[in-house]
């Protein structure tokens, strides 16, 4: 796994804010989706998460999409968003990530992935500080502490006594999440809505759409599982449905900001 890290200065802010400015009503719909998450009513607050996070998808997606076109037929804003990732290109090549945050992935990236994962994660992280903590992408702690609590329930402890273990919001987890049992592996997956939960608890071989649950990523991951999905350079509006149908929580945001630093993407739109 490799090892890097984001930056707090004012350069690198003003950097990551040339690109993702186009992101910034998603933020503050994506803020006031989650305000209510540290509230006491975890269940009633939670139940409808998903729901309104398809919903906040629908309801901005042809505005992202209408704009990322716009982007691609403008000239002068295409020369922009190239000068600008040429600019954070060669910042980045004296910043390192933070020592302790390490990138998952099992794909072998050529050197030009690896230089587009730098840049995107330098943006990615500095966006991420600005978000309120429940409208950012989880960390792999937060996401290992979910799972954790979730394969608890799964294998029949009591809830209380989960909760009770520095799990506060663990009733609105079991509402969400799932295990899925693959082999000796527990995968944590998106709780199928139309199943009851003695069902659900039984998610495994037998589960006849097991390969249609969708999974949560989180932020040590989200290079990889993006890139996998990435195809031939697929634009926005074609990478965030692939990337739907497979992850709970990579919302159109997160799509922008890696196409908008993929070298590929900003050459294919100069063609």
């Amino acid at each position: 796994m490799t090892r890097t890290r984001p930056t707090t200065s004012a350069a690198a802010d003003a950097a990551a804010a040339d690109v993702v400015d186009d992101d910034d009503a998603d933020d503050n719909n994506n803020i006031k989706d989650n305000d209510n998450d540290n509230d006491n009513n975890h269940d009633d607050d939670n139940v409808n998460n998903h729901d309104d996070d398809d919903d906040d998808n629908n309801d901005n997606n042809r505005d992202d999409d209408d704009a990322a076109n716009e982007d691609y037929n403008d000239d002068d804003k295409l020369s922009r968003r190239v000068e600008n990732h040429d600019k954070l290109s060669r910042w980045v090549e004296n910043h390192d990530l933070p020592p302790d945050f390490v990138i998952e992935g099992e794909t072998q990236l050529t050197p030009e992935q690896t230089r587009h994962r730098l840049v995107f994660y330098q943006h990615a992280m500095t966006r991420n500080a600005k978000l309120n903590k429940n409208a950012g992408m989880m960390d792999k702690e937060k996401y290992d502490q979910i799972h954790t609590a979730t394969l608890r329930h799964h294998l029949g402890e009591k809830s209380y006594n989960i909760k009770k273990d520095n799990n506060p919001l663990f009733y609105a987890w079991i509402k969400k999440y799932a295990i899925l049992d693959v082999g000796e592996t527990h995968v944590l997956v998106e709780r199928p809505k139309k199943m009851n939960n003695a069902a659900v608890e039984g998610v495994g071989a037998e589960f006849p759409d097991q390969d249609k649950l969708r999974r949560p990523t989180y932020m040590e991951r989200l290079y990889e599982d993006m890139l996998s999905e990435h195809g031939l350079h697929n634009m926005c509006e074609t990478f965030h449905k692939r990337l739907a149908n497979k992850y709970t929580n990579i919302a159109m945001p997160w799509v922008k900001l890696f196409t908008s630093t993929c070298p590929g993407c900003i050459a294919k739109m100069t063609m």
